[in-house]
């Protein structure tokens, strides 16, 4: 008797293997996973806290953060659908209370995933793929309930670029045997998947909803235009710089109007922190805010 007690709690200790107390409400579990030689991805799983029986009774979502090199564990989970917000506060609705919620900090060097060496970053969306398909290859090593669980994919921003590639390669590698995904979908959410065509729109969105005069208009898509000149001559640093003298025009010409939200203004810490503050931002502050939106970008 004594010894199938302890067979029992043995079996009922490695069914739980995983699933721990974490910061904030639910059972979680985070770590990191070697997806190459020098090269550790780090990520955050939220069970779901959903009234079931069973956590596998809900699906498994993956969020990936934009920049590329924001973080998810951290911009993702506590600044926009995770349990708890940047003060540590729990949120009224979240979406573990849904669903299992997997927050992956993807490329390697962004939030807490890191490389040995500088040259082992990734330099290229399949590599961005290749790794995030060996992380979920160990994944599904350690978390074997997952398996069958529907699995859908979320991103933001340049996570846009990431998901495709990354749910591509994940359902060939299933294809192939190599591992078991009971994969569903893939989101985009305001997706940075071109660029100069998100771009291209800024002028026209904001002249015809009244927002910048024609003025305004020209003075954004001659600054469009020449972004667009460089890219098609592959100058991909004078673009980039071209880009960011393009969104302080769009900022400057409509008055700070978050050409993201054209619904709000552009103020100190909206992008940050999520709360609205009374002043707009201006000089300084505008830059400093506006690199913020560069880099979610």
């Amino acid at each position: 008797m004594k010894r199938n007690c302890i067979l029992l709690i043995a079996v009922l200790w490695f069914a739980s293997v995983g699933a721990k107390p974490g910061y904030g409400p639910g059972e979680q579990d985070w770590g990191f996973v070697d997806v190459r030689p020098g090269g550790h991805m780090f990520y955050w799983l939220y069970y779901t806290t959903a009234d079931v029986n069973n956590y596998t009774e809900r699906p498994l979502a993956i969020w990936l953060q934009g920049g590329p090199g924001a973080s998810a564990t951290g911009r993702g989970n506590f600044e926009e659908l995770g349990p708890l917000d940047v003060n540590g506060e729990e949120r009224d609705w979240t979406w573990v209370k849904d669903m299992n919620v997997l927050f992956i900090d993807s490329p390697l060097g962004s939030g807490f995933s890191y490389v040995d060496n500088i040259t082992l970053l990734p330099s290229t969306n399949n590599e961005i793929a290749q790794d995030l398909l060996a992380f979920m290859k160990q994944f599904y090593e350690l978390h074997r309930e997952f398996e069958e669980v529907p699995l859908h994919i979320f991103s933001q921003s340049y996570g846009g670029k990431m998901a495709p590639e990354f749910a591509l390669e994940l359902y060939q590698a299933v294809q192939r045997g190599e591992l078991r995904s009971n994969l569903r979908s893939v989101a985009l959410g305001s997706p940075w998947t071109s660029p100069i065509d998100s771009v291209s729109a800024w002028g026209p969105l904001l002249l015809n909803v009244g927002i910048v005069d024609k003025d305004g208009y020209e003075q954004i898509m001659e600054s469009y235009n020449r972004t667009l000149e460089y890219v098609e001559h592959e100058e991909w640093h004078k673009a980039y710089k071209q880009w960011v003298n393009t969104s302080y025009i769009a900022l400057n010409v409509s008055e700070n109007v978050n050409f993201y939200n054209i619904l709000k203004y552009l103020k100190e810490g909206d992008l940050d922190s999520g709360e609205v503050d009374n002043e707009t931002v201006s000089g300084d502050n505008a830059k400093q805010t506006l690199h913020s939106l560069m880099l979610e970008s």
